[in-house]
């Protein structure tokens, strides 16, 4: 995976009594949020040419929808409005094979995974069967599966972006809660009666992104219709550190320990 994209994430958790305030702040940075509702299946193998190392691969069934503007995440789920995760239309499915955490001087301000990943035409349940006997065919066990619930933020960043390759940061507000089954294939959710327990917080691209950039200007002289290439690693750490820097509430890590995506 030396030449897959890269996708850095930094992570925080936050407690409930903190979130409107940072959900208010966050509204006024973003183009536009969504409630997000996923299922995410994580399958290990060893690797067969380093000894102990885990390779892993994330199968996940995700939704958003709009969310209404006149409540926050608390108010939604102390109200029990929380949608059922088989009710919505529009499920989409995608398998990713990530490395573990990379080391070095260059990932320092982030937890930055190589991913490649490749979306599924598939719906919640539909097909979900025959994707874990694909995934099980390339030597894949499963491992353990859990249910996020809550807000995405989608955050522009202060950069000429190509048309052709377009950029948010994705910023996260969201319950973790395990699933109940070691199935799988499971959508039932474990009952979550404790609402003083921590929000996970996590903010990454909406993309990975090369280890260099690519970009360069198209000047309008010579018929060029604005930037081309793509934006590197440096530079979207760089932007993902000036809107983390600019919320106060939250302590962040590169450490994602509180659980991951």
């Amino acid at each position: 995976m030396s030449s897959a994209p890269l996708e850095p994430t930094l992570y925080a958790l936050l407690p409930p009594a903190l979130v409107p305030s940072l959900e208010a702040h966050l509204s006024l940075l973003s183009i536009h949020v969504d409630n997000i509702n996923e299922i995410n299946r994580v399958y290990n193998t060893v690797n067969p040419v380093i000894q102990g190392q885990l390779r892993n691969l994330l199968f996940r069934s995700s939704s958003t929808s709009t969310p209404d503007p006149a409540t926050s995440l608390i108010k939604d789920q102390a109200e029990g409005n929380r949608e059922d995760i088989n009710t919505r239309s529009t499920w989409k499915n995608s398998l990713a094979y990530t490395s573990a955490p990379l080391r070095g001087a260059e990932y320092a301000d982030a937890c930055v995974r190589a991913v490649i990943a490749l979306e599924i035409p598939t719906g919640v349940d539909n097909g979900v069967d025959e994707l874990e006997e694909f995934v099980n065919a390339l030597g894949f066990e499963f491992s353990h599966s859990y249910h996020l619930l809550g807000h995405l933020f989608h955050i522009p960043i202060p950069a000429p972006i190509p048309p052709s390759n377009p950029l948010t940061l994705h910023l996260f507000i969201t319950r973790l809660i395990p699933l109940s089954s070691s199935s799988s294939t499971t959508t039932s959710v474990e009952p979550d009666n404790d609402d003083q327990q921590p929000y996970l917080i996590q903010l990454k691209p909406s993309r990975p992104v090369q280890a260099v950039s690519s970009l360069s200007s198209s000047s309008a002289a010579a018929g060029g219709g604005g930037p081309t290439g793509d934006i590197g690693l440096g530079d979207v750490i760089g932007y993902m550190n000036e809107v983390a820097s600019g919320i106060e509430v939250v302590q962040w890590t590169t450490n994602p320990s509180g659980g991951e995506r």
